[in-house]
């Protein structure tokens, strides 16, 4: 989770690990530049842990493109095809009022080696002693 935050945005939820491309991360359909190296650098962390399924779910406007040009370009990095899945899902999960927030590509990871737990909502000890 520390090395994807560090490459985009991401949070532990119970669907996976979320990494987050705005609208502002493309031209119409097409990735800009940024979010081509940003991809390299996810499928290079993500192609060294095996185990993990990628899901690529486009929210709005373009979101068949999009979705589709991001698992391209993950697949194009070093995953295998196999391991990375493009959803359209229109504009049937909005996150809030505002238009541009909902235009957006969220990556959700998940498998065996980050667990099926999100990290928040793990059990941890806490030691009082001195």
């Amino acid at each position: 989770m520390e090395q994807l935050n560090a490459v985009i945005p991401s949070l532990d939820t119970p669907r996976g690990i979320v990494l987050t491309i705005p609208d502002s991360g493309f031209h119409a359909a097409a990735p800009t530049a940024p979010i081509y190296e940003q991809m390299a650098r996810v499928a290079s962390i993500l192609g060294a842990n095996r185990g993990l399924s990628v899901e690529v779910d486009g929210h709005r406007r373009y979101s068949r493109q999009r979705a589709d040009a991001v698992r391209d370009l993950l697949v194009h990095d070093g995953l295998p095809p196999a391991q990375v899945s493009a959803r359209d899902l229109g504009d049937s999960r909005p996150i809030g009022p505002d238009r541009e927030q909902n235009r957006r590509v969220e990556i959700v990871i998940s498998g065996d080696p980050i667990g099926d737990m999100p990290y928040w909502a793990k059990s941890y000890n806490l030691f009082l002693g001195r």
